[in-house]
């Protein structure tokens, strides 16, 4: 094998693998590899803008039905909400202003813009949802993320793809 296709082959490697792990991550696919890394947008030349200015603001935030359980043929847009979203460090937290489904939403997100291990609760949930999470984009004005809600009594599971969307 010559240097030179080594060398490409060692490129193609460290873009395409990580953003195959990266729709790994719970996402199932979503989509999440599309947005980019952070990091990588900066290593060709390509800045991310800082978290920090990301997060702040209002956001479009869209649940696209995935799988339910109990309506096998359910797809489209469930619902669509405007939520409010602050950074405190490395929390972000959320407010969904909708005068029909209010709720409230927080996660962790790290140097990548990976917001994980999130909580997410509609005020007309009686529990908590069971996965929320969203990967930013380098240009901070959109993510994609999934949720999911496991009905603790009648055990009915619904699993949404996320699109947010800066306003």
């Amino acid at each position: 094998m010559t240097r030179s296709l080594r060398a490409l082959l060692f490129t193609l490697t460290v873009l395409i693998l990580p953003g195959s792990a990266y729709s790994q991550m719970g996402g199932g696919g979503i989509g999440a590899a599309s947005l980019g890394f952070r990091t990588t947008g900066q290593s060709l030349g390509v800045d991310a803008v800082p978290i920090e200015d990301a997060i702040p603001g209002r956001w479009r935030i869209e649940f696209r039905v995935r799988r339910d359980s109990e309506d096998p043929e359910a797809t489209g847009i469930w619902r669509t909400v405007t939520g409010e979203m602050s950074l405190s460090g490395r929390i972000v937290t959320g407010r969904i202003r909708d005068d029909d489904f209010p709720g409230d939403f927080s996660c962790s997100i790290d140097e990548y813009g990976r917001c994980m291990d999130g909580k997410l609760r509609f005020h007309s949930d009686d529990q908590d949802w069971q996965q929320f999470a969203f990967i930013l984009d380098r240009e901070g004005y959109r993510a994609e993320g999934w949720a999911s809600f496991t009905d603790v009594e009648s055990g009915a599971v619904r699993e949404y793809e996320l699109q947010f969307r800066k306003r």
